[in-house]
């Protein structure tokens, strides 16, 4: 009995690790995807779950790859360049940016649903690329919130920045 529950144990958290496929899209949610980039290429790289520093970047370049996982799904790897590093500080409630210029400018990443965050165009703030394609079936987000809008232009230094910023924030 013990061998089948520790055996029942491992099983299950396998499938856990493996299910985690929130880069895979179908092909007309990558559509989606590529045609939101096409108008507004400024995302944030960050991974609410982990705690890890959120980077501003210019999508640059896309590439359509097969998934891992399954045979009719696909991923966007991005080649971006990356334009701060974002410490949030976070007292009494009031979140604040502190920028930092990055290492290297250049670099490519796998787009992913839950940890790719758009600008909301109705909201006017950051949100993980699952609410910005809606077909796309997410189950939950490790967000707390803390990053919920893009970082003033004025603290970038990026002119195209500012000029896509003050166009998406006077979007209807």
């Amino acid at each position: 009995m013990k061998k089948l529950l520790v055996l029942s144990l491992t099983l299950l958290m396998s499938l856990n690790v493996l299910a985690d496929s929130w880069e895979d899209m179908t092909k007309s949610q990558a559509k989606k995807v590529l045609t939101y980039l096409g108008k507004n290429p400024y995302v944030l790289d960050y991974c609410d779950c982990c705690g890890t520093v959120p980077h501003l970047v210019k999508v640059v370049g896309t590439e359509l790859a097969p998934s891992r996982w399954e045979d009719t799904l696909v991923t966007i790897q991005l080649t971006v360049e990356t334009l701060a590093k974002l410490e949030i500080k976070k007292t009494d409630n009031v979140v604040t940016f502190l920028v930092h210029q990055p290492e290297e400018n250049l670099e490519s990443f796998t787009l992913s649903m839950n940890y790719t965050f758009g600008y909301d165009l109705t909201k006017h703030q950051a949100t993980p690329f699952f609410n910005i394609v809606p077909s796309y079936e997410a189950k939950y987000s490790c967000s707390d919130d803390l990053i919920t809008r893009y970082p003033d232009y004025k603290l970038v230094g990026d002119k195209r920045y500012k000029k896509w910023l003050k166009k998406a924030q006077k979007h209807k």
